[in-house]
């Protein structure tokens, strides 16, 4: 996984706003998404719990990473979710 520059918190070509509610957000380009829209965006990658513990010595369990591309400028946005059972 790679992503250029700080890529954390935030990020749809169906539906982005700009607003400071926004529950993601595109750190290049600052385009907004929300709990809704998210789901939409391309799925790039998603990091099991088991995987990011081998870098992080304390992560909550069924806590992923997921890296979805910013449908404005399609840049790589990575936030942590809960893993689906």
């Amino acid at each position: 996984m790679s992503c250029a520059g700080p890529c954390f918190q935030h990020a749809s070509r169906t539906a982005p706003y700009t607003h400071s509610m926004a529950a993601f957000r595109c750190s290049a380009c600052q385009t907004g998404y929300d709990e809704t829209t998210w789901p939409r965006l391309a799925l790039v990658e998603r990091i099991a719990p088991d995987d990011v513990r081998r870098y992080a010595s304390r992560w909550p369990e069924g806590v992923c990473v997921e890296v979805r591309r910013c449908s404005a400028c399609g840049q790589s946005i990575a936030t942590k979710r809960r893993q689906a059972k």
